[in-house]
């Protein structure tokens, strides 16, 4: 029977708790001590790494302290109105959360966590001590949760059999882990502050598993080959943009809160394939890659397109194509290099993986208007011959071009020739590292560095489909489409040698392939890589595009096909649906017939 002053501490604990537990003191304090608006809506929480990050120490250790003081102080005041009855503490702390997820949908773990210890610091104690130690041995967020509610339950069991506070404890552990199913926890909360190199991780028990930094050695078998090589990258020295890689399954909750892209700081999502083999196959362009992503809303939505992006069909037909095992896919995040000027450089001739040119192909711009195909580039052909190359390939910062050395280039426009010999050098400098297998890079210069964004290995054409020369690479000063007066011959750009008769089908969309005649010679805008399966399965001889160059993801991808392709930028209104023509790729030559 409960005496009228215990009534009233009931009624104190329904009502004084769950306001209590919906203050939002962290982002007072926040407010009241740096004077700025809280960064966040009144109706969410404001994290204490947020309070770490956007004030400073004294902002979030006075966070802490109050986070903290809101679970012992609700643990006192039950013990006050029912000292012999634990079972109160319980409940006063049920009302706690209950009133912080109304407010924010969050659990609020340090609070709990400081009345845990208030009512029981033996069983907390020994609670949060094994499940942190299941925590570093499995990283796995969700199971550590569960195991440590499920021992706060157990050791309460254990060290006072009353039923009625085992019920309560259990109720209590129940609505804390619908919580956390439902919605993030309060560590879990966006920051908008401070660039992605620049964040302090807060919260062990964030995310899944520990949060991947291309800085730390990655395993492929993990997180794909991309990511694994940018780590490697990295760990060498080379100029890769800072990341994070996000593994399928994972939470991304920690990351979004590490990267927070904003229009200051925007960041790329990249895809990257566990199982993938990028010496047989490259997989270039068959994923989507999102850049210049400024919010956390952004970042989210592109994350889930790359993971989506797996299961589509154009993916699922190339996998089968090149025979790649059935795996999974891990997403990269990374700063975005703001490029004035970037494209791809091939150390070796793209088509043979020989010769001593490194092939470049360069636009004003980020590295996307080169490798997307859409637009046709600047050709470059830079020389570097044995004695060119470091004698210490290891030792910092070898990549960087000496300054006493200048390489032979070919080609014109408007991208500055030392930067050309810059990237050229780099790329032969890879290639060495690599234990001598010719390099397929990424590259982009901000106006103040140059920057690496990706390196694979060169897929040479099958040795069937060479010819007894090697194909001749044009720079931007020849020629790309020609039509001698009286002849029936045009010259255009060769993008995978071989050769095919057939008649012309100038298609502006992809069409089934019930639609295409047999020996269909095909005309598109440009080389679309994710289109190369489906044409892969249609009745056709050879591709004609009209605008792209030899480096693009879409000509990679033919040559992986062994699809005889041309890019004719030129006179291309010669050429005409219905019309039969002979194509010849390895030398670039269309007769008509």
């Amino acid at each position: 029977m409960l005496t009228l002053t215990q009534v009233w501490g009931a009624l104190l604990i329904f009502v004084l708790c769950p306001l209590l537990g919906a203050l939002p003191l962290t982002a007072w304090w926040l407010t009241l001590l740096t004077r700025q608006a809280s960064p966040q809506p009144w109706h969410r929480e404001i994290s204490i790494a947020t309070a770490f990050i956007e004030g400073n120490q004294l902002v979030g250790s006075l966070a802490w302290l109050t986070e903290v003081a809101k679970g012992v102080g609700t643990v006192w005041l039950a013990r006050h109105y029912f000292p012999t009855d634990p079972g109160w503490e319980i409940i006063a702390l049920m009302a706690l959360v209950m009133g912080r997820y109304w407010r924010s949908h969050t659990v609020g773990t340090t609070s709990l966590i400081g009345g845990a210890f208030a009512h029981s610091p033996v069983v907390a104690g020994l609670s949060f001590l094994v499940g942190f130690l299941g925590f570093t041995l499995f990283r796995e967020k969700q199971q550590g949760q569960l195991l440590v509610l499920g021992l706060f339950t157990l050791m309460t069991a254990l060290s006072n059999p009353n039923g009625m506070r085992i019920l309560l404890t259990a109720s209590l552990c129940a609505l804390i882990g619908w919580i956390y199913q439902k919605m993030p926890e309060e560590l879990d909360q966006p920051n908008p502050a401070t660039r992605l190199e620049s964040r302090r991780l807060f919260g062990f028990f964030r995310s899944d598993r520990a949060l991947l930094a291309l800085q730390k050695r990655l395993d492929k078998d993990q997180v794909g080959a991309k990511a694994a090589s940018l780590s490697q990258l990295l760990g060498w020295g080379y100029p890769v943009p800072t990341g994070y890689v996000l593994p399928a399954g994972d939470d991304p909750a920690m990351l979004l809160e590490i990267t927070q892209p904003s229009p200051q700081a925007p960041v790329i999502a990249r895809s990257s394939i566990v199982g993938d083999r990028p010496a047989l196959s490259s997989s270039a362009g068959q994923y989507p890659a999102s850049a210049n992503l400024t919010s956390p809303e952004a970042l989210y939505a592109a994350m889930n397109q790359c993971f989506r992006a797996y299961s589509q069909a154009s993916a699922l037909q190339y996998r089968r194509d090149r025979d790649l095992p059935e795996g999974s896919l891990a997403v990269i995040v990374q700063q975005q290099v703001q490029g004035l000027c970037s494209g791809v450089a091939f150390s070796r001739d793209p088509f043979t993986g020989e010769g001593d040119a490194v092939v470049i192909e360069a636009l004003l711009g980020p590295a996307t208007f080169v490798t997307a195909g859409q637009r046709s580039p600047e050709r470059w052909q830079v020389t570097l011959q044995p004695a060119d190359r470091p004698e210490d390939i290891q030792s910092p910062d070898s990549w960087r071009l000496p300054e006493a050395l200048t390489l032979d280039v070919k080609g014109s426009g408007e991208t500055p020739q030392r930067l050309l010999q810059e990237v050229a050098f780099l790329a032969r400098h890879l290639e060495q590292r690599c234990a001598g297998i010719p390099q397929n890079i990424e590259w982009s210069f901000d106006g103040d560095r140059l920057w690496l964004l990706q390196s694979r290995p060169i897929i040479p054409v099958e040795g069937d489909r060479r010819q007894r020369t090697q194909p001749q690479l044009p720079t931007t000063d020849q020629p790309t489409a020609s039509l001698a007066e009286g002849t029936s011959r045009l010259h255009a750009l060769p993008i995978c040698p071989g050769a095919a008769t057939g008649k012309v089908s100038v298609l502006k969309a992809l069409r089934q392939p019930q639609a295409l005649p047999l020996d269909t010679i095909l005309v598109v805008p440009f080389l679309k890589a994710s289109d190369l399966p489906a044409f892969a399965q249609m009745p056709i001889n050879g591709l004609i595009a009209e605008t792209g160059g030899q480096l693009s993801n879409g000509a990679i991808a033919t040559r992986e096909y062994g699809i005889p392709t041309i890019v004719m930028n030129q006179r291309r209104d010669r050429l005409q649906s219905g019309q039969r023509i002979h194509l010849d790729s390895t030398l670039g030559i269309v007769d008509l017939l």
